[in-house]
């Protein structure tokens, strides 16, 4: 069914056929020892968005490299080694690692940002020692703020020390000077609002909705100044906090301008801003469940057009399956783990 899904998109979106079988070898057939055709690759790498599968193999090396530059090593030729960066953190000598990162451009690809945030997410998870003097050093480095705090966050707060390390990524914010500080000041607020409600801390949780949604108060324009990624975690911090409250009038009325704003900007949005938004929305409902289950039903109708393209059984799932499926986070994709 999923590869017979996967050929008709690949139809739908201009290129040549691939057969249901041929997707079926290429990605599930375990005994598979089929070479697939030059022709085969280069249709699928276009369907991925690169112009040939030679372009795509050069983009993978190029990845590669840049991640040999901070010490990673190949797992398949020593499959229990630890990279440079690794080791800079786990025996505290950060100097190298600061140098390093420092010379980074903000203009680095998002493949290599995604590469730089995953190494120093697992080295910190792992680290004997603290990470403190990681986060007071580094939050503050552009590179390091997008990689590893921002696309590779830690919503679960697996990392030791990862709230402190928030709170050193809020510091010396200006919000309402800039709106890259805004984007900034809602996202990690958000972050540390989800980890106390689902820790059920309810005096660090009512101070929090005091700061960030006292502050954002009479601003619902907001969402429409902001990245769909804090705009996405703002309105689910939202219905938890009505939740908490136990305030169904005030959740009829957040939906009602969601609901408008989801219509109003949707076209505008590409499939991952689309994924950013409903998953968001939608785990807050999960959490909160049976506060918000009226919602779920319209959720699900505006974003149609994105969910139609999922696995028949994931259309039909509850919440509970769906939700994970839909994650764009870093962090959650790559360590399976409950909430």
């Amino acid at each position: 069914m999923d590869c017979s899904r996967v050929s008709e998109l690949i139809v739908e979106s201009g290129l040549p056929v691939i057969s249901e079988s041929t997707l079926y070898r290429f990605f599930l057939w375990e005994n598979n020892s089929h070479v697939p055709y030059l022709h085969t690759l280069d249709i699928l790498t276009k369907f991925c968005g690169f112009e040939d599968y030679k372009a795509f193999e050069s983009y993978t090396q190029e990845i590669d490299r840049f991640t040999f530059g901070f010490g990673r090593i190949d797992k398949e030729e020593v499959p229990d080694a630890k990279s440079l960066m690794h080791f800079c953190l786990h025996l505290d000598e950060l100097k190298p690692l600061y140098a390093f990162v420092e010379q980074l451009p903000d203009t680095l690809c998002f493949d290599k940002k995604i590469a730089l945030g995953e190494e120093l997410f697992y080295a910190l998870k792992s680290n004997p020692n603290s990470n403190r003097k990681f986060f007071k050093n580094f939050a503050k480095i552009p590179i390091i703020r997008e990689s590893f705090f921002e696309l590779w966050a830690d919503p679960r707060f697996l990392i030791p020390g990862y709230e402190e390390g928030i709170r050193f990524y809020l510091a010396d914010l200006r919000p309402a000077e800039s709106t890259s500080d805004l984007q900034d000041y809602i996202f990690a607020n958000c972050l540390l609002f989800r980890h106390y409600y689902l820790t059920e801390r309810s005096a660090d949780l009512k101070r929090l909705a005091t700061s960030v949604f006292g502050y954002l108060d009479e601003h619902d324009h907001v969402l429409n100044d902001i990245h769909v990624f804090p705009a996405g975690r703002l309105i689910a911090c939202r219905i938890l906090h009505f939740h908490v409250l136990n305030q169904p009038e005030k959740l009829t009325k957040l939906w009602d301008f969601t609901r408008q704003w989801i219509k109003e900007n949707y076209t505008n949005w590409d499939r991952d801003q689309q994924q950013i938004i409903f998953f968001n929305i939608a785990e807050a409902l999960m959490f909160c469940s049976p506060f918000g289950d009226h919602l779920l039903p319209e959720l699900k109708h505006l974003f149609h057009p994105l969910l139609k393209n999922l696995p028949l059984y994931l259309q039909q799932a509850d919440l509970k399956n769906l939700v994970p499926f839909i994650d764009k986070n870093g962090s959650v994709l790559t360590t399976i783990q409950s909430v």
